[in-house]
């Protein structure tokens, strides 16, 4: 908490967006970078407003408190822009799967990531181990600031985009077992024991799975311990 608030201290004057190396607008579509109005609309008003503009035009404080008190110091403001920028990373913007993802809903769609994706074990591992699980190339393109998400992030597109990461040629998915990740567990789950929903979430990916609940007893389904996947507000079945 204090390494974010001391970033958000030195970056009160600079555009939100910019520091945390989004892009936007029209003329980045394409960008591996780029984020959707969508999803920029659920934290700030205007999208070059910096970390300072955004705590003045936040929707969760009082004008009485922003006016008299936020705004005139620089610490209060520092730590509600953290506040502010944490919340909305990780309750829109990495569960949405556009352009961040979490480790385990990464290796979901692809599986050769993995090092080891023919056993539960190896899958497990995107959650526990955070990279250490995967392709070694693909810490390249982990988030920064990373103090500012609970677990490991990256940068989806740029991944996508990379050679070295691309699906191997004639890779086997018939060795592949039908795993889901399933959100209210926090853990890999065959699909026939799971659940499939649609969340709430902005953009395409918008199915999700949660363990059966029949069948969740008799499973004694893994979940890991120290890690938080916790679902968002926004996985409602």
């Amino acid at each position: 908490m204090v390494q974010s608030i001391e970033w958000a201290k030195k970056s009160l004057d600079q555009p939100v967006l910019e520091c945390l190396g989004f892009t936007y607008g029209s003329d980045h579509v394409d960008s591996p970078s780029y984020i959707s109005s969508e999803l920029w609309q659920q934290c700030l008003v205007n999208p070059v407003h910096t970390l300072r503009e955004m705590v003045g035009a936040s929707d969760f404080l009082t004008q009485k408190d922003r006016d008299n008190a936020i705004l005139k110091s620089e610490e209060s403001c520092a730590r509600v822009a953290t506040m502010l920028i944490t919340r909305w990373l990780d309750r829109w913007v990495v569960p949405a799967n556009e352009v961040l993802a979490d480790l385990p809903h990464l290796v979901s769609f692809y599986p050769w990531l993995l090092l080891d994706n023919t056993n539960l074990a190896g899958w497990k591992k995107s959650i526990t181990d955070g990279f250490n699980g995967l392709h070694m190339a693909a810490s390249n393109y982990s988030f920064n600031p990373k103090f500012l998400l609970p677990r490991p992030v990256v940068w989806k597109n740029k991944i996508l985009s990379d050679p070295m990461l691309a699906e191997p040629k004639g890779f086997n998915y018939e060795g592949i077992p039908d795993l889901v990740f399933c959100e209210d567990t926090s853990s890999f789950v065959d699909f026939v024991n799971a659940k499939p929903f649609t969340s709430r979430l902005p953009g395409l990916d918008s199915q999700r799975f949660v363990v059966d609940q029949k069948k969740l007893d008799i499973l004694g389904v893994w979940t890991p311990k120290g890690v938080a996947y916790e679902p968002s507000v926004l996985f409602a079945l």
